[in-house]
């Protein structure tokens, strides 16, 4: 990982953004990505198939976008479908995921690089998140080879060590090197749901965890 230093060029950051829709939550979005602070920034955004107005939307917001945009319209296929054929199009050496419903903060992605350029050969990089009602969404983050630690273990019942198993940031909150996803990736896209559970554990199996406490963006859930 490159260091991010005043002398050195920062790392080329890929917001990867899949969307479905969610055209009335979009412009909050894609706004609160143009507000952030980091000075190199592109934005892949993956329209999933919508069948309501987001294409509109998207195209109207990021007319004005501050650094590079690529868009893709496919067909519906589900959130891993849209994650691999979006990081096909992702150039940077850090691929910060997002939801096309949640926000993150202007200081996101710069906090988030401080620690990978100061943590290198992570597996998994993450934040906490607010859960919309302004209260941490996970009650504790952990940090470190929790590879290790679930091999360690063996064969266990996660009910009775639900901390191991509800210790990730949804989408809106991992970033990953390129280098992990590259290894990890495609996600198989018969897996319907919680595609970034996927990510976030295998993962794991390319370095630690390193978790940053402070809630640096929005879980928006909806009905």
């Amino acid at each position: 990982m490159t260091q991010a230093t005043a002398q050195s060029t920062p790392p080329l950051v890929s917001v990867l953004m899949t969307s479905y829709n969610s055209a009335k939550h979009l412009e909050a979005t894609l706004r609160s990505v143009f507000a952030q602070t980091y000075p190199a920034l592109e934005l892949v955004v993956v329209d999933d198939g919508s069948t309501d107005d987001s294409r509109a939307c998207i195209e109207q917001v990021i007319a004005d976008a501050p650094f590079p945009v690529e868009t893709l319209w496919k067909e519906n296929g589900g959130q891993a479908s849209a994650l691999n054929a979006g990081f096909a199009l992702c150039k940077g050496e850090i691929v910060a995921l997002l939801d096309g419903d949640d926000l993150w903060v202007p200081e996101k992605i710069a906090t988030m690089v401080n620690l990978i350029c100061n943590s290198p050969g992570g597996g998994v990089y993450q934040h906490q998140v607010d859960n919309g009602h302004g209260a941490p969404l996970r009650k504790v983050l952990l940090s470190g080879d929790l590879m290790d630690t679930y091999q360690g273990l063996g064969e266990v019942n996660f009910l009775l060590h639900p901390h191991l198993v509800q210790s990730n940031s949804p989408t809106s909150g991992l970033c990953f090197r390129r280098a992990v996803l590259e290894e990890i990736l495609p996600i198989p896209e018969q897996l319907v749901v919680c595609p970034d559970y996927y990510l976030f554990i295998l993962g794991l199996t390319q370095g630690p965890l390193y978790s940053h406490p402070t809630m640096l963006g929005t879980w928006c859930s909806h009905e």
